[in-house]
């Protein structure tokens, strides 16, 4: 029972069938699920041994922008989504996927981001670059 003057408890709920449905408005265009997480250096992994964690293991930046070239240019791809794709990389590094990705929209193509948790540097870029931001309320 409420309080004279209160007005009543509500709950809303939404449900969607199909995820990030709003951020989408052709819904011909193929959306696809890029991988981009891991530690993204300048160069390939150069030192052996004990040292090479020090250069990276994982892919370069330059083969990352050089993909996204080729994925801008494919007519069947209509964006991209990032599911928790947290990344290392330098801020020159953050930089250069920033305008790697811009260079992307530039066709008119959609970038939409979710996160289950993000850091500054990962929620920068996506804030900088994604038509649609998503982060768990926990995250």
């Amino acid at each position: 029972m409420n309080a004279p003057g209160m007005a009543a408890p509500s709950l809303y709920s939404h449900m969607n069938l199909k995820e990030y449905s709003s951020a989408f408005t052709h819904r011909s265009l193929e959306f696809t699920d890029y991988p981009l997480s891991g530690v993204i250096s300048e160069n390939p992994g150069i030192m052996p041994g004990a040292f090479a964690f020090i250069s990276g293991s994982g892919r370069t930046v330059w083969e990352i922008i050089e993909e996204l070239k080729r994925l801008k240019d494919d007519d069947r791809i209509g964006g991209l989504v990032f599911r928790n794709q947290i990344i290392q990389a330098s801020w020159t590094n953050i930089h250069e996927l920033e305008r790697a990705l811009l260079d992307f929209k530039s066709e008119g193509k959609k970038i939409i981001w979710y996160f289950e948790a993000a850091d500054t540097n990962n929620y920068a870029l996506a804030a900088a670059t994604g038509d649609a931001v998503y982060l768990n309320p926990s995250g």
